[in-house]
């Protein structure tokens, strides 16, 4: 019992200031609202009704086989895919563009032309080459994420510190071992950075492909809430994408202290 009321105590230290802001905003919505009292500012009461029927089958107007559980799940699944493509790829060119001049010289022209590059604009081109399916989903996705991990890993991979390879060199190490055991244990804090960078800019290329090419699911929902000039549904869809990027990103944090805990305890801010 102690031990639980010991864990509930540093859970509530922990996420205190989480939850004081978040009612100070909702609070603030809401009475926003009340004084507009106007049709296209809801409050966070009726967005979340609407949010909580969206799921329901009855709760999309116009599209009654469509409801909002399924749109979600249709459109993270082209997520989950570039994603993984955008970890392996982006972590690779990372490590190689650290550890390799020539390598860095090299990719480093198109790898910043392309982080830079507004993708959204790049979406008709996709549409052009790739239709409107699942492919072209996938690639708008891995365009938005790929590039923030290969420049946090890299950057990882470069700051690595030379005493250490070095030292492995004078004891006979090859460039695999001081790959493994040096530059990529000391990129990780770098590489875990990319990830939740990453999965933020992926929840917004899922936003991207689905209002823009998308012709079922989350994009058809908001075209229905805009057509009845529903804010709360389209409001609604917004909240519900942002919890789940919430969720994914407090994984990546969440495997980012189990992969490197010495990063969490290191920290010299504690308060």
């Amino acid at each position: 019992m102690k031990q639980l009321m010991k864990t509930l105590k540093a859970f509530w230290d922990e996420n205190m200031l989480r939850f004081i802001s978040l009612i100070l905003g909702l609070g603030v919505w809401e009475i926003a609202s009340r004084l507009s009292s106007s049709p296209i500012m809801p409050g966070p009461q009726r967005v979340l009704t609407t949010l909580v029927y969206a799921f329901s089958p009855e709760g999309i107007p116009n599209d009654p086989e469509q409801a909002l559980g399924g749109a979600l799940l249709s459109a993270f699944v082209p997520m989950f895919v570039a994603y993984v493509l955008s970890i392996i790829t982006g972590v690779s060119l990372g490590i190689l563009m650290g550890i390799s001049r020539k390598s860095e010289r090299l990719l480093d022209p198109f790898i910043n032309a392309l982080y830079v590059a507004p993708i959204s604009a790049l979406v008709p081109v996709m549409i052009f080459w790739f239709g409107l399916g699942f492919t072209a989903r996938v690639l708008i996705i891995y365009l938005f994420t790929v590039f923030v991990i290969i420049v946090n890993t890299m950057q990882g991979a470069k700051h690595t510190p030379s005493d250490y390879v070095e030292l492995a060199r004078s004891f006979g190490a090859s460039n695999p071992y001081i790959i493994s055991h040096i530059v990529i244990p000391h990129a990780i804090p770098y590489i875990m950075v990319g990830l939740r960078l990453g999965i933020g800019r992926a929840v917004r290329g899922v936003v991207v492909s689905e209002l823009v090419i998308s012709v079922t699911g989350i994009g058809i929902i908001v075209s229905n809430y805009s057509a009845f000039f529903r804010i709360d549904g389209i409001l609604a869809v917004a909240v519900a994408i942002m919890l789940v990027g919430m969720v994914l990103s407090g994984l990546v944090l969440w495997l980012e202290n189990v992969i490197a805990p010495w990063k969490r305890r290191g920290s010299a801010f504690q308060e």
